[in-house]
């Protein structure tokens, strides 16, 4: 059913698709598909975490999973996490 979402979309125009690792199996599914831009993102990772390998490693993962050589769009969210003492 998703493909034929998607194929109805490509025949209207519709050439910009959004993913994310953290969208189950969306980005096995973009890979049918070919002539698609396809903006993703980072999944959401501890700061420590947040090194240019880790990044590389999962933009790899992702390209892979998409079977395509490149993203039209790569978002990076950092997230801070502050120890607040609220009294």
């Amino acid at each position: 059913q998703s493909c034929d979402i998607i194929n109805i979309a490509k025949n209207n125009g519709v050439c910009y698709f959004d993913t994310s690792p953290t969208y189950g199996n969306a980005e096995k599914i973009l890979d049918h598909f070919k002539d698609i831009n396809i903006f993703s993102k980072i999944p959401k990772i501890d700061n420590k975490d947040f090194t240019e390998v880790n990044i590389i490693k999962l933009v790899k993962t992702s390209i892979t999973n998409l079977n395509c050589t490149s993203l039209f769009c790569l978002y990076l969210s950092i997230y801070i996490y502050l120890n607040i003492d609220i009294k």
